[in-house]
């Protein structure tokens, strides 16, 4: 009961709730609730529980935008569960497999007890939110959650694939192939994979001289589309789906942000592929696909594009309860639209961001009132601090476009990159804010020159370690400004513009090879199909 008060919390917070949804609470009386059982059945008994209650522990976090709440021994415990539970899933296959050959009912007992497990029907999965398989793939991508904003890259790509790997095995296990496809001809390809291990099968037990269990020789039936997918096999497919969704969509950001365009490219690709698959299953997170593909189309210049599909994304994020997706969609138009740096364009992003803002305000607001009431600071209840930061950066951002307003913009630009250092741990925007801050700095007549060359060569130096190259640019635009200011050496000068050079050349060269296929870019422009009141049907219907 008290994971499930804490899972209804969490859920309240995405959807928008914010102050009132009672996470500190929840998150304490599951705290309480679990050691209390783990003390009473033993900690190998209560291993999955203890690993659904983790996720629900790290997802509170995250959610709030607080990666630095989560720690780094939360995560490594996170992952120290999801070995053990994959371990002892491994073992029951292996004893399934060695037993394999005795009876048909120990091959039937083996496929059911697979089956159980991705379905969450077995006796481990009692009172738990996600079978085993689906909570190891999310905290996975929790894990990866956290470990992206601090540019460890390798390792959060690693948690990312297989994240998408444990869905992809489970979504095997059920039939449905995750990127549609043709039904039949997956029933068949399976059919002759079959056909052929009996025939192997067959060979090396009259070998043996004995005798293999029966079989059913009927097609299994798969599901490429969501019109091949019944209620039920929708609802059990749902998790899987949604996991590989989101872990997809992280793989895009850490492929934009180390300027693997094409990568990226790819992989939005096959997330609209997974929404015209199946829409209604994942109508609540189809914004994603939107998402990315406008972050692709940015970075390869294509602006406009890129404006119309995060528009795209915040209408649908609207229209399917996902505020945070909204505003973080709206973001992306504002920056997008800055893209362009005529005057209506700033003024088309301050009008994008600026109610963002306003909301996140109206939030703290009554997250204070909340604190006043109750007597106690409920963290949990202020905006997301990820939104926040990002909001506060746009509206810095354009304020410093729109020229001569540098005592609006600096001040907006050093509370993004407090709560980008604190609570988001964000590497990526605390490099953006210190470069911009630092370039204010430098145009303000009189300003500390030694400042603005601090900011800059910590700002270049976070932007190398995540090869983030168009943020390295811009750091090193301002650096070479800086030292011609400075008078620095001609020798120190020359070797800062021929590094500029270089670094501007291996750019270019990465662009035009994502900018070859055209074809793609303008798939990628053109979106997908339009989720109508039909495909938006309540969750009840899908049960």
């Amino acid at each position: 009961f008290a994971l499930a008060q804490l899972q209804r919390a969490v859920a309240q917070r995405v959807a928008g709730s914010g102050a009132g949804s009672g996470e500190a609470v929840a998150v304490e009386q599951a705290d309480t609730a679990m050691q209390a059982l783990e003390l009473e059945k033993g900690e190998e008994s209560v291993a999955h529980t203890k690993l659904h209650h983790r996720v629900l522990r790290a997802l509170t976090s995250l959610a709030a935008g607080n990666v630095g709440a989560v720690g780094v021994g939360a995560s490594a415990e996170l992952l120290i569960l999801v070995k053990k539970s994959k371990e002892k899933e491994e073992a029951q296959r292996e004893g399934d497999e060695s037993n394999r050959g005795t009876t048909n009912r120990t091959h039937r007992d083996a496929a059911a007890r697979r089956k159980n497990a991705v379905l969450g029907t077995g006796d481990a999965d009692a009172g738990t939110w996600l079978p085993a398989p689906a909570a190891r793939a999310l905290a996975r991508l929790l894990c990866a959650e956290t470990q992206r904003p601090t540019g460890q890259f390798s390792d959060a790509r690693a948690e990312l694939e297989n994240a998408v790997l444990e869905c992809d095995e489970s979504l095997s296990e059920l039939g449905v192939l995750p990127e549609g496809g043709d039904a039949v001809a997956a029933s068949q390809e399976e059919d002759a994979e079959r056909a052929a291990e009996a025939r192997a099968s067959v060979s090396k037990r009259a070998k043996k001289k004995e005798t293999a269990p029966s079989r059913s020789s009927s097609s299994r039936r798969w599901a490429g589309s969501e019109a091949d997918l019944a209620p039920r096999a929708a609802h059990d497919a749902m998790p899987y789906l949604v996991i590989r969704m989101l872990a997809m969509q992280s793989l895009v950001g850490i492929d934009l942000t180390s300027t693997r365009v094409d990568e990226a490219a790819g992989r939005a690709e096959q997330m609209r592929a997974m929404v015209e698959a199946f829409p209604r299953t994942l109508r609540r997170c189809a914004a994603a696909a939107d998402l990315v593909e406008g972050q692709v189309l940015h970075s390869v210049g294509q602006s406009a594009e890129a404006a119309v599909r995060f528009a795209a994304a915040a209408e649908t994020a609207e229209a399917f309860g996902s505020p945070g997706t909204r505003d973080l969609a709206c973001v992306c138009g504002a920056l997008a639209e800055l893209a362009d740096g005529s005057p209506p364009a700033v003024s088309r992003a301050l009008n994008l961001v600026r109610p963002v803002i306003a909301r996140h305000e109206q939030s703290a607001a009554a997250a204070l009132a909340l604190d006043a009431a109750s007597g106690k600071k409920e963290e949990t209840a202020s905006p997301n601090y990820a939104y926040q930061a990002a909001a506060l950066f746009l509206s810095g951002y354009a304020a410093f476009r729109q020229g001569g307003i540098s005592q609006e913009a600096k001040p907006k630009l050093s509370r993004a990159l407090k709560l980008a250092h604190s609570q988001c741990c964000n590497h990526q925007l605390v490099a953006q804010s210190l470069s911009l801050i630092g370039t204010i700095v430098l145009d303000t007549r009189g300003g500390d020159l030694g400042q603005s060359l601090d900011m800059l060569q910590s700002s270049f130096t976070l932007s190398k370690a995540q090869e983030d190259m168009p943020a390295q640019l811009g750091c090193l635009r301002g650096l070479l400004r800086l030292h011609r200011l400075r008078g620095s050496a001609q020798e120190e000068q020359h070797a800062l513009t021929s590094y500029h050079r270089r670094k501007l050349s291996a750019y270019d060269a990465l662009l035009a090879a994502a900018v070859e296929d055209e074809t793609r870019l303008a798939r990628l422009a053109a979106g997908g199909i339009e989720l109508d009141d039909e495909t938006a049907m309540d969750e009840d219907d899908l049960g």
